[in-house]
């Protein structure tokens, strides 16, 4: 048997690497730099930004979760409101700091990349990803109930299913519009900012000052009554106060997502470094102060009941303090409301697809999804695959909703925006993380800007952060089904990172070829029985006498299934990643004196054809085109070795069980065809249905000319 020369290659798994510096990742970032084509515009400025970045952050939350404050503390809850507001622009800064370090489309995937390495980067974009489909189905189907009102629905199942038809619409719509690269998105989000600044302003200022009362009479008073806040604490227990305080920050957190979602748009701004940190930290301060300002306001003008029981608090709020001129202004804020609830997912419209491009162009997600449309400079096929799952996500919305007696009455809003609130303090979590582990690590790596106290601050809010959980898990009643939901959807991610690595990690799948090399006598005939052994050949033509390569290989039975198909005057070739399968093909032939068979071990397969095979008459590769990584040099090396009419096919299982994703070149058979044909190898590809999986054949014919391949 043949052993491998030690040659060193170029490092095959740069993106998957763990990156120990800030500097080694500019450095690599240069480099990736230079070698795209495409990139996304830089259009942001502060500006737009800064307004964006309100729309993420303020949304419509402030219509409805003061009310669960006051549900879960009391007026107490003003307390949580002080100390999220504290916590949430400190966090807005650490953003500031690591978002300029390193402004890309990744956003916090990226810190996470640098910081913590391939696997937890992909939990943060896993996690984005989950927060930001649940956070557009919870806006989207909230704002369809505010406009849609129970007395206006005749059949409440058909009532739904419009709404759901309405919710898909819109989303196909709004994605069609970006894939065009429209800004009509920026632009609606601009606006729509502007009236729910100006919504609060008539909802704030008339609660401190009585404009009834100064037009009329022309005396200045407020309607904020400070007697309203007592009881201020809903428990005798000083202990269960403090605790249902610091429980009630939880749901007060829905804001901290928004940083995040501002963080895939970094890729787009100007001037990053300058303006990333000052959006950040003016637009929480700006949402802290209006929030504030509503909370403490609209505790004193509304009693601790009727806050909790009503319907709509905020027009009950407009009716005391605008007295005669409430009556139109409630019916705007209702609608404003319903329009602000449906039209605020449309920030992770724009955002999520920048998300999916990253991951996919580090390999932890298909990669067609990080090809950048020449034309319209956006990640196209990323903002279709953002459409079709925030589709699902809204489609599941409405079947709990549906089918709300099936779930024992839990509301389906409630339940998802608690799951929200849960993924989003994670996130926020492993962001802060990245703080003190970055400055401990890399302290000459360059900051454009620095938040305070970073190496010890983080720890401290992380802990608090994780106190609030608990305390939360421990107080709502149902707060142990939303964690283990939650944990539920986390773990879901795992099987996919694994099936991923597999993929592109060389080593992974050199290993786990190791381990199902004890499995090959039940994998082999499934993946080769003998009609799909049949097929191959067919593609392959007669090989009898002939020298054939088999370019990575299923197994032993195959191997010596070409053995005998070449006979003793022909010859195999047969080279293979895995050091195992190539052990178990020398002793099956050197036991069964098979000597036809030259079984090599190369473990830089994915890069190359090994470099002392001679000419040949075919190649043949199962299970092999997936995993290669440079395709052009591969294809070049199989031409050189092939004569014309030399014939080649590879053998794949793609679609499997119709959700396992088709990774790397398996997922683009036609850019196969492309490369292969400008190497001098005119080839074709058939899909061909299984029962639980579709096998793809790449064959065809080195020709001078472009021949037809049947």
């Amino acid at each position: 048997m043949e052993e491998t020369q030690q040659t060193t290659l170029p490092e095959t798994k740069q993106n998957l690497k763990f990156i120990k510096s800030a500097d080694e990742l500019m450095e690599v970032k240069e480099e990736n730099k230079e070698q795209t084509s495409a990139e996304l515009k830089k259009t942001l400025g502060f500006g737009i930004l800064f307004i964006l970045a309100l729309n993420f952050i303020f949304d419509s939350s402030i219509f409805y979760i003061p009310q669960y404050g006051i549900n879960f503390a009391g007026k107490a809850s003003l307390i949580s409101w002080i100390l999220i507001t504290m916590i949430g622009i400190y966090i807005a800064m650490c953003y500031g700091e690591l978002i300029s370090m390193f402004p890309s489309s990744g956003g916090i995937y990226e810190v996470s990349k640098i910081t913590f390495g391939t696997f937890i980067s992909f939990i943060v974009g896993w996690l984005n990803w989950l927060v930001g489909n649940i956070g557009v189905a919870i806006s989207i189907t909230a704002g369809l109930e505010v406009l849609i009102p129970e007395e206006l629905v005749i059949n409440i199942t058909y009532t739904y299913i419009l709404k759901a038809a309405i919710c898909l619409a819109t989303i196909f719509l709004l994605s069609y519009l970006a894939k065009k690269g429209k800004d009509i998105g920026n632009s609606i989000m601009f606006y729509f900012t502007i009236i729910i600044l100006f919504a609060f302003a008539l909802l704030i200022i008339p609660m401190f000052i009585d404009i009834p009362s100064l037009t009329q009479n022309g005396i200045v008073r407020s309607h904020v009554n400070f007697n309203l806040y007592e009881p201020f604490f809903s428990a005798e227990d000083p202990g269960l106060n403090f605790a249902l305080i610091f429980g009630a920050i939880f749901i007060s957190c829905t804001s901290l997502f928004g940083l995040s979602a501002i963080s895939y748009l970094s890729g787009e701004v100007k001037e990053p470094e300058k303006v990333l940190p000052k959006v950040f930290k003016w637009s929480m301060i700006t949402v802290g102060i209006v929030t504030l300002l509503f909370v403490i306001g609209s505790f004193g003008v509304l009693d601790t009941e009727t806050y909790a029981e009503s319907s709509a608090y905020f027009a009950d709020i407009a009716q005391i303090t605008l007295g005669q001129y409430s009556a139109l202004f409630v019916s705007f804020l209702i609608i404003l409301a319903g329009i602000l609830y449906f039209f605020e997912g449309l920030g992770w419209i724009l955002s999520g697809p920048r998300l999916i491009y990253s991951i996919a162009k580090d390999k932890l997600f298909p990669t067609s999804f990080a090809k950048i449309d020449e034309e319209f400079q956006q990640p196209v096929r990323a903002i279709r695959f953002q459409a079709k799952t925030l589709s699902l996500f809204i489609i599941i919305m409405y079947i709990m909703y549906i089918f709300n007696d099936y779930f024992d009455e839990i509301d389906p809003f409630t339940y998802f925006l608690t799951i929200f609130i849960f993924f989003s303090i994670l996130l926020v979590c492993i962001t802060l993380l990245a703080i003190p582990v970055l400055r401990e690590r890399s302290p000459e790596a360059k900051r454009p800007y620095k938040a305070a106290f970073g190496n010890i601050l983080p720890y401290i809010i992380i802990i608090a952060l994780f106190m609030i959980i608990i305390l939360w898990v421990k107080y709502d009643e149902n707060g142990l089904l939303v964690l283990f939901s939650a944990i539920a959807l986390l773990l879901l991610g795992f099987p996919i990172y694994a099936l991923l690595v597999v993929y592109f990690d060389p080593d992974v799948y050199t290993k786990l070829k190791h381990f199902m090399n004890y499995f090959s006598w039940l994998s082999e005939p499934l993946i080769l029985s003998r009609n799909i052994r049949d097929e191959l050949y067919g593609k392959i033509g007669d090989i009898t006498g002939k020298k054939v390569l088999l370019y990575g290989t299923t197994g032993t039975r195959f191997t010596i299934d070409v053995a005998e198909k070449v006979g003793n005057t022909g010859r195999v070739y047969v080279t293979d990643l895995s050091e195992r399968t190539i052990f178990k093909i020398s002793e099956k032939i050197e036991r069964r004196k098979i000597t036809q068979i030259t079984a090599i071990h190369d473990e830089h397969q994915v890069n190359r054809v090994y470099p002392h095979i001679p000419q040949v008459n075919a190649i043949i590769s199962t299970g092999m085109l997936g995993h290669i990584q440079d395709l052009r040099k591969v294809a070049k090396e199989m031409a050189a070795i092939l004569p014309d009419g030399g014939r080649i096919v590879f053998k794949e299982e793609v679609d499997v069980f119709s959700f396992v994703p088709n990774i790397g070149w398996i997922a683009q058979p036609e850019k196969v065809v492309e490369i292969f044909r400008e190497e001098g190898i005119s080839i074709n590809y058939v899909h061909v249905k299984r029962t639980f999986w579709t096998d793809l054949f790449v064959y065809g014919v080195k020709s001078k000319e472009d021949v037809p391949v049947i």
